[in-house]
Formats: C-alpha cells, sequence, structure tokens
C-alpha cells in the first residue's frame, strides 16, 4: 500500500511541488485513520511518507524544464497536434512565447493587448512584484492571437472555457499529462526552459 501511495504523489515529487505534497499526504492521513479505525487496514501508511525524504530546499525552488531547445520544439508540436481544445493549446503556446507567469497568461485580457503595436500590458496588480509589465509578442504568437480574436468573441478574457471564464491551471495541466509529458515539464518550468535556452542563444 505504501508504495501505491508513492506511486499517486508521484508528480508532485517529480515537479518538486513540496506544500502540494504536504497537504495530499495530510489528507491521506485522515483518511488512512479512518480507515484503521473502521479496520479496514491494520496501519496508518501515509504517517510513514514525510516529505524530508523526497524534497531539500534547494530542489523545491526549481521545477520541471527543459534545457535543449530540441525538447521544447518537441513538446511544442506534439500539443500543436494533440486533441486538446483550441483555445487550450493556444494559451500553452501563449505561454510558452511570452514566458509569463501561468496565472498571467490564463487571466490575459483582450483590451491588455494592443496586436497593431505587438505589446501585451498587464497592469500592475496582476503582477507578483505589483508593477505594470509590458511583453512584446513574437510575430508567432502575434499571428496566431489576431486569428483568434476573428474567430471569437473579443471582449473579457482572450482563453475561455466552455464556460466563458478563464481556462483553469487544470486544464492545461490536463493537455500535458495527455500527451505524456507530465513527469518531463512544468508550467512554472516553461519559464525556466525559455531563460535557459534564451541565455545560450
Amino acid at each position: 500500500k505504501r508504495k501505491e501511495v508513492l506511486s499517486a504523489l508521484e508528480y508532485l515529487i517529480v515537479n518538486n511541488y513540496a506544500g502540494e505534497f504536504q497537504s495530499a499526504r495530510s489528507i491521506l492521513s485522515v483518511f488512512f485513520g479512518w480507515a484503521v479505525q473502521k479496520e479496514y487496514c491494520e496501519h496508518n501508511v501515509a504517517r510513514d511518507i514525510e516529505a524530508k525524504y523526497f524534497f531539500t530546499k534547494r530542489s523545491t525552488k526549481h521545477h520541471a524544464h527543459f534545457s535543449e531547445l530540441a525538447d521544447i520544439l518537441g513538446l511544442k508540436k506534439t500539443i500543436e497536434n494533440c486533441g486538446s481544445s483550441y483555445n487550450v493549446k493556444l494559451l500553452f503556446m501563449f505561454l510558452l512565447y511570452t514566458a509569463v507567469r501561468p496565472c498571467e497568461a490564463r487571466l490575459a485580457t483582450w483590451d491588455e493587448l494592443d496586436l497593431d503595436k505587438g505589446i501585451w500590458k498587464i497592469p500592475a496588480h496582476r503582477m507578483k512584484m505589483k508593477k505594470p509589465h509590458e511583453v512584446v509578442l513574437s510575430k508567432q504568437i502575434l499571428k496566431a492571437l489576431k486569428e483568434h480574436k476573428k474567430n471569437s468573441n473579443a471582449e473579457g478574457y482572450c482563453f475561455k472555457n466552455y464556460r466563458k471564464t478563464s481556462i483553469s491551471p487544470t486544464g492545461l495541466l490536463n493537455m500535458i499529462k495527455y500527451v505524456g509529458y507530465q513527469y518531463k515539464i512544468s508550467l512554472h518550468g516553461l519559464r525556466g526552459t525559455f531563460a535557459t535556452i534564451a541565455n545560450e542563444l
């Protein structure tokens, strides 16, 4: 059973999500505690699983990411050809080409984008440092955004789900898992990939 619990927590371990690991372990500990009391099992295996054996102070600062251009190009091609929602795929490409934090990309609105000048102005209240930030849009993502705007209701969020609200982090994570990259790259890891490859170039 301990092996099965660790398998369920593997994604959090591989991507260095120590905080989420602790939360999941606590929930499992409560569950197994109940199971012991009800005599469904004899031991609370979740209590034996401690974060200190899987995480270090240094490793929790990093997210799974690629360091080679060929790897990220391979992922890009896979995402483009997968069967996920177009809006989710475009959001991923937007995240990839702008190297911003996932929450900043997910909540982007059309009024923040100047597609004529190719500039995305993120207001201060949406930035971690509470300072406005401008992102120059590459020709690839700019072309995709212009086409997307023509074919969608160009109001509110740029990337919407079927409920017409912003796409959740789960939507992106599910797509990454769907194409088999859940242990190879994380959403925050895209920023590390961008920085590594940009520095090398």
